[in-house]
């Protein structure tokens, strides 16, 4: 129990601590704490889909081709679409709400969103969004590029990710 509230005490500093003068460096972190949860989250569906005896690629993402104008629309496009449409989302909530129950229901739409493109993406994306929600309104104290960047850098990072991965793979 100790180890994990110490383990839940470092996530909430990583994500929550107050805007300094290293954005990129906790972009960075926020990609690897993002990244390491939604591998987790959909590694914990992918088993428990299988217990049940549901097959995987009913409810994995289409084939995604290696081209240009994917790798464009993915990396370059999606994080900044996205992010524009995450700040007005937030926008919306009011601020009593606090940061972490906002960034909750913002994680649980988007990953909704892209699971309707495949269910697993629900649990590839909820918890990164959750990570980049958190990531802009922390830096959005300081202004909106930097909040912007927060979520963005993180998000475009994951993308690339997945694309290389998915390169590689083929």
């Amino acid at each position: 129990m100790k180890y994990i509230a110490l383990l839940v005490r470092a996530f909430r500093n990583a994500l929550l601590s107050p805007p300094d003068g290293r954005l990129f460096q906790r972009a960075l972190l926020n990609y690897v704490l993002a990244i390491s949860g939604s591998l987790a989250l959909v590694g914990i569906a992918a088993g428990v889909l299988t217990l049940l005896g549901i097959p995987l690629e009913e409810l994995s993402a289409p084939d995604m081709k290696i081209n240009l104008r994917d790798f464009l629309g993915a990396v370059v496009i999606a994080p900044v679409f996205e992010t524009l449409l995450l700040a007005g989302m937030l926008a919306l909530m009011p601020l009593r709400w606090g940061i972490a129950r906002r960034a909750i229901i913002s994680a649980i739409v988007w990953g909704l969103l892209h699971g309707v493109f495949a269910p697993l993406w629900f649990f590839g994306s909820v918890f990164g969004f959750f990570v980049f929600s958190c990531g802009y309104m922390v830096w959005r104290q300081k202004s909106f590029a930097y909040g912007f960047a927060a979520a963005s850098i993180p998000h475009a990072i994951i993308n690339l990710t997945v694309f290389v991965i998915t390169a590689i793979s083929e």
